[in-house]
């Protein structure tokens, strides 16, 4: 097993890797590190456990529309269904998209980053389709 990396040690890990590959990571205020591609922005989790690599995907708020959120729950479920790792739900009113590995030693993200942001969007795609076709 790899030493452990504390949480800003994985900060910075994160932050100099992204900008390395052209992108324009941040720091948020809850320390995850965002960083855009396209049109989408991802966000790294970083917390006390240091195995854990958790890439996520905010994708919109359902608030106040309960014939969305129903709609989106099962359209949720069927995209989670078909995906080998990321998961899709419905959470505090808003739909989130996540990838989450255990990984050791920590800095293997870098072998997994690329198709862990490729699982997110075709589960994102997936989810569309089904909640597309519910109408």
């Amino acid at each position: 097993m790899a030493p452990k990396l504390s949480v800003a040690e994985r900060e910075q890990m994160y932050t100099e890797y992204l900008r390395a590959e052209g992108y324009r990571p941040g720091l948020e205020q809850d320390g995850s590190v965002a960083f855009k591609k396209g049109d989408e922005t991802y966000f790294i989790i970083v917390d006390d456990d240091a195995q854990l690599f958790f890439i996520m995907l905010p994708y919109y708020s359902l608030k106040g529309d309960e014939a969305l959120t129903a709609r989106a729950l099962k359209a949720a479920l069927h995209a989670t269904d078909k995906s080998k790792v990321a998961k899709v739900y419905v959470e505090n009113d808003a739909l989130w998209i996540t990838v989450q590995l255990f990984l050791d030693p920590p800095e293997s993200f870098r072998n997994v980053l690329g198709r862990c942001i490729t699982a997110l969007d075709d589960a994102k795609k997936v989810y569309l389709e089904a909640l597309k076709q519910q109408g």
